[in-house]
């Protein structure tokens, strides 16, 4: 049973995107960290989002997944499942050196990097993913935002939406480590603002947000 989150203020979609392009230039890029646990709706709010403004470009963290057997990150390190280096090295730092980011994508099928992609300079980014908010990452983002939803809300949606058969890898892959940068990073604590994600989708489709903080 999904445990109830609280209301916050309902903010159209529309005017979080004109802050975003009031504190934009065309050579200095505004990335936005979207960070939240698994299920919390991330993607479907950068999707929304992108519905509105086009020019918007999505960096799903998930291309930068890293299976175990290509982990070189000691066990300690937080978030070792998503390559942070790599989305800085590919991504961050390029666009704010005002060029190009340049990426390869992971292929969830094959378990190998495919094609690659091009974020252009300048304009809105959104790092859509757990982990886009960590704290090595976080100095150059214009903006972090974290979807809270309560408890295990969001691990069920996520079984729900993958089939039963994925708990066993999401509670021994993923739901410890994440639980594990929460502790460590704070990045609901930290961030900017703080969405409530149960009802997202609903509001999404109306080109808006419950806003928590």
């Amino acid at each position: 049973m999904f445990q109830r989150s609280p209301i916050g203020k309902i903010v159209s979609l529309s005017s979080l995107i004109n802050e975003w392009h009031l504190s934009s230039t065309s050579r200095e890029p505004t990335i936005i960290g979207v960070d939240g646990p698994a299920g919390a709706g991330k993607s479907s709010l950068c999707v929304a989002l992108v519905s509105i403004d086009p020019s918007i470009t999505i960096v799903p963290m998930d291309d930068f997944f890293l299976p175990p057997g290509l982990r070189r990150a000691p066990a300690s390190e937080v978030g070792r499942q998503i390559d942070w280096r790599r989305v800085l090295d590919q991504v961050v730092i390029p666009l704010t050196r005002q060029g190009a980011g340049h990426y390869q994508r992971f292929d969830w099928q094959s378990y190998t990097l495919k094609e690659w992609h091009d974020v252009p300079a300048g304009g809105i980014v959104l790092l859509d993913g757990v982990y886009s908010t960590r704290e090595e990452l976080a100095p150059f983002l214009a903006q972090r935002m974290w979807i809270h939803v309560p408890g295990d809300f969001g691990l069920e949606r996520g079984i729900e939406r993958d089939g039963e058969v994925s708990r066993a890898w999401w509670m021994a892959d993923w739901v410890e480590d994440e639980d594990r940068y929460i502790l460590a990073h704070r990045p609901e604590d930290l961030a900017d603002i703080v969405i409530n994600g149960a009802n997202g989708q609903e509001h999404y489709l109306r080109g808006q947000y419950d806003r928590l903080r």
